[in-house]
């Protein structure tokens, strides 16, 4: 992803943490400006299933290898100034040194919303790489997580905050996949929608019961994902880390976190699940067309915005671009190993096999 001028002007400033004043919020290369001085940052967040401890754990036998690899080849090729990576806990950061260990400085830190006030839990590797003839990184991740340091001041049921038209007709599609008539709804006192849940998950439901008064908060607070065995889930009164089939129920709410909800809890400006009218989501049109299963699939693969952006806002804060008139650098392949310069090889052949990678 190339970070264009268009984001901020000449005029715009922030405080900066290294100069400790107002300072122009980025050194982007505008129009006439020198394109050399323009900073190009990556950003991605490639499949975990290879090293998830949710998954089988295959490493690099997994057949997800395949588009990692065309990743890193193309972000190689393309040289930005600085790649940020995100991935599961269990990522092994020499995977990347393999493909950027010999133009980058590489650093890497496990990072999760709550420790920025946010109060969802979501642990992830980030790893920045920087490159080493470009930019200068002035900054550090242990001073990064210190300047984004808080507590979260609600709990996770903050996100429960879908309009009662919408949770009705949530429920209404859940009671028709069940092959129970929606007219119940209107049948009696307040329908329990645990009702409408498989024997598996009530009885899942039970198994975390039995562990709410160990973990939940003092107003009540507590969430669990039902999709999960209780010995394999942590509950409490953050929200759950989301997986592609996440099904986070709340005690307080009765009730299970709706997919925009679930969007929501990433940071994402989906203003259904916000109540807000006054804005504008560019694609909340879009997202009001998805089913449950599409928007909770798109939560579970999703990396968090506060996250994100705080890592970038601090990047841009703590980055200097190199003067490069008097470098001269051949933009050779990074995938060339320094002691026999010679290509790396990944072999393939075993991908979607059971075994483990060596």
């Amino acid at each position: 992803m190339r970070v264009e001028a268009v984001l901020f002007n000449d005029r715009t400033t922030s405080p900066c943490l290294r100069c400790c004043k107002p300072c122009p919020c980025s050194t982007f290369a505008g129009p006439g400006r020198d394109p050399r001085q323009q900073l190009t940052v990556a950003i991605a967040g490639t499949t975990c299933v290879a090293f998830s401890r949710q998954g089988l754990r295959e490493g690099q036998a997994h057949v997800s290898m395949r588009p990692f690899t065309i990743w890193a080849c193309e972000t190689a090729a393309m040289l930005p100034d600085i790649v940020v990576h995100e991935n599961t806990p269990e990522f092994p950061v020499s995977l990347l040194a393999q493909f950027f260990g010999r133009r980058y400085e590489i650093m890497s830190t496990l990072v999760s919303p709550e420790m920025f006030g946010w109060p969802a839990e979501r642990y992830r590797r980030y790893t920045i790489m920087c490159r080493k003839d470009t930019v200068l990184f002035a900054g550090t991740l242990d001073d990064f997580k210190a300047v984004f340091q808080g507590m979260p001041a609600c709990s996770g049921d903050v996100f429960f905050a879908a309009q009662p038209g919408e949770q009705r007709q949530a429920l209404s599609r859940l009671l028709e996949s069940r092959h129970m008539s929606p007219d119940i709804l209107d049948s009696g006192p307040e329908f329990d929608w645990a009702q409408a849940y498989t024997a598996a998950t009530r009885e899942r439901l039970v198994d975390f019961e039995a562990r709410r008064a160990a973990h939940q908060g003092l107003d009540g607070s507590f969430l669990a994902d039902l999709s999960q065995h209780a010995n394999r889930s942590k509950p409490g009164t953050l929200m759950p880390s989301l997986l592609k089939h996440a099904f986070i129920y709340s005690w307080k709410h009765k009730r299970h976190a709706l997919g925009q909800e679930l969007i929501a809890s990433q940071g994402l400006p989906v203003l259904a699940a916000c109540g807000r009218d006054d804005i504008k989501c560019p694609w909340q049109a879009a997202a009001d067309k998805m089913s449950e299963a599409t928007l909770t699939s798109l939560a579970g693969n999703a990396m968090n915005c506060l996250v994100i952006s705080s890592l970038t806002a601090y990047i841009f804060s703590t980055t200097t671009k190199l003067p490069q008139a008097s470098m001269l650098y051949e933009p050779a392949s990074m995938l060339v190993d320094d002691d026999e310069e010679t290509p790396v090889q990944f072999d393939f052949g075993s991908c979607g096999s059971s075994s483990s990678a060596k």
